[in-house]
């Protein structure tokens, strides 16, 4: 998905330009999704350390879109300390799943769509009632800054904690959020 469907703003050496092209495939893509696919297999979390400007954010709002995109009534939450992380890679989901829409055949309407969520569906009026219908997918940010119980009965596939190396309240904000996402020692 990320390869294929995933343009990202790069250094075009061909044109001598910077442009949106598919992203080139590296090692890191290839271990990066494998350790998030034996993480979920496996009923894990993942924590990543890692030097800057690798693509991270990129990789993970395809991560983002992906669920969206592809598991019904899924629910994906991008926190950070300041809301400007998690709107980073917010951003990046949304246009994924807009480039998406424009070159696939599995377009999504949009439910909700602003600059904290996106749900996917649709409404449609039965025997009078109105009622949501479509995949009703959904990311959403959360800023744990002034909240470190922000992530409190947020269960979800994917909940990615940006930017830890510049939230002071981590630990305590990932330990309030930690149960939500687990049933005993397992994982979501």
């Amino acid at each position: 998905y990320y390869l294929n469907y995933c343009p990202i703003m790069a250094y075009d050496k061909a044109k001598n330009e910077k442009r949106l092209i598919l992203p080139t495939f590296t090692d890191l893509d290839y271990y990066y999704f494998l350790e998030v696919e034996l993480a979920s297999i496996n009923g894990k979390g993942l924590i990543i350390a890692k030097a800057r400007r690798k693509g991270f954010s990129f990789k993970n709002a395809a991560l983002c879109a992906w669920q969206y995109n592809f598991f019904p009534e899924s629910s994906v939450y991008i926190g950070a300390y300041l809301d400007e992380y998690a709107e980073t890679t917010f951003k990046m989901a949304k246009e994924y799943i807009n480039y998406s829409n424009i070159h696939t055949p599995w377009k999504k309407r949009t439910l909700e769509n602003n600059a904290k969520h996106i749900k996917s569906g649709y409404k449609e009026t039965l025997d009078g009632v109105e009622v949501e219908k479509g995949y009703r997918s959904f990311i959403q940010t959360l800023t744990f800054k002034d909240n470190p119980s922000a992530g409190i009965g947020k269960s979800s596939k994917i909940f990615l904690f940006e930017e830890a190396g510049k939230w002071p309240n981590l630990e305590k904000s990932f330990s309030l959020t930690a149960p939500s996402l687990k049933e005993g020692s397992w994982y979501f």
